[in-house]
């Protein structure tokens, strides 16, 4: 059975969302708006990369 997923930028490049951010984009697609949910990737924490908010892709 072939699974099925959402490819978003590799991890550790600029546009790379995390599982907290598809969290955050439910949250805030129900009402719930909140900066990021759960911990940062530390990884992209190091580069500097932006990890707050939802998925925009999803929601629009």
């Amino acid at each position: 059975m072939l699974g099925r997923y959402i490819r978003l930028p590799y991890h550790g490049t600029e546009g790379h969302k995390t599982l907290g951010n598809w969290y955050t984009t439910l949250l805030n697609a129900h009402g719930n708006p909140i900066e990021h949910y759960g911990d940062y990737d530390l990884e992209m924490s190091r580069r500097k990369l932006d990890q707050k908010g939802a998925i925009k892709q999803l929601l629009t």
